[in-house]
This record gives structure tokens, C-alpha cells and sequence, in this order.
């Protein structure tokens, strides 16, 4: 079985950065138990799994877990920084889907034009550009390779 518990964000989380009760607005199914947890969880793996695909990220993603342990002061500080902006990636992008679907699953047809979108287009617009401003910020956007191992720093 998937675990389907968010990483990295929750429910309160959600609640404090947009003032919207996630599970409220979202558990009116017959399985209200964690309909909420599943929709943000579902958000994390889609984002990291972008990421992976499309970017050069310079920060494993287990120094962004709550239980990660830097290993000097200075780490400590960068992966802070780093974890609030992916928070802060993953609440704009949370927000995006929850207000204009999963843009990445839509297939692109108009019933009123009746004409499908090229997949370029959905693509332009599957992530918002707020969640990439912060994952710019986290190191977890970049589109060069720099001349060093990945992970680096972290060893």
C-alpha cells in the first residue's frame, strides 16, 4: 500500500499560509478520512518527481525532512532557508491545483472551440510561477549543471 501522509506539508500548514480549511473544503467523499492528506501528498510527489525530470536539483531531498540532522552550523541555516521555500513551493502549487485542477492531467480539449491545446501549452502553465520563484530560491530549480558532484555540500 502507498503511504498517501504528506512529507513535507500538512493540513495546518495549508491552513496557515492560505487561511482555507483544506480538509473541509476537500473531504465530502465517502472517504473523508485523509482525502486532504492524499491531495497534498499527491501534490509533493508530482512537484518532486517535476523537479527531477525537468531540473538540475542541487539539495537532496531528505536534508528538506523535518528529522534531517545538518552537520555543521552553516548547513543548518541554508537547509532552513531551503525547507521554507520548498514549504512555500508546495503551498503555491497546492493552491494552483486546487483552484484550477490538475493542469498536468488535463487533456487539453476545448468542448467550446472543440480543438485540443497543444501539450506545449500545458506544460507552460502546469506549475505556477509562484511555486517556481521558491524552488529557484530552494536551489531545486536550475537549468544548469554546475561543475561540481550533486550533493556536494552535504557530504
Amino acid at each position: 500500500m502507498i503511504d498517501m501522509q504528506p512529507q513535507f506539508i500538512s493540513t495546518d500548514d495549508f491552513l496557515n499560509y492560505w487561511g482555507i480549511d483544506l480538509k473541509a473544503k476537500l473531504n465530502k467523499g465517502a472517504n473523508t478520512s485523509n482525502f486532504a492528506d492524499m491531495f497534498l501528498r499527491r501534490i509533493e510527489d508530482r512537484l518532486m518527481t517535476w523537479i527531477d525530470a525537468n531540473t538540475f536539483r542541487i539539495t537532496p531531498w531528505e536534508c528538506l525532512k523535518d528529522d534531517y540532522v545538518p552537520k555543521s552550523e552553516m548547513q543548518r541555516k541554508v537547509i532552513e532557508r531551503d525547507k521554507d521555500y520548498f514549504k512555500k513551493a508546495l503551498l503555491e502549487q497546492a493552491m494552483y491545483v486546487f483552484k484550477n485542477s490538475d493542469i498536468g492531467q488535463d487533456s487539453g480539449y476545448d468542448p467550446e472551440k472543440g480543438i485540443i491545446a497543444p501539450e506545449s501549452d500545458l506544460q507552460a502553465i502546469e506549475i505556477c510561477r509562484p511555486c517556481i520563484n521558491f524552488l529557484k530560491d530552494a536551489g531545486l530549480f536550475n537549468h544548469v549543471m554546475i561543475n561540481r558532484p550533486r550533493y556536494t555540500s552535504f557530504n
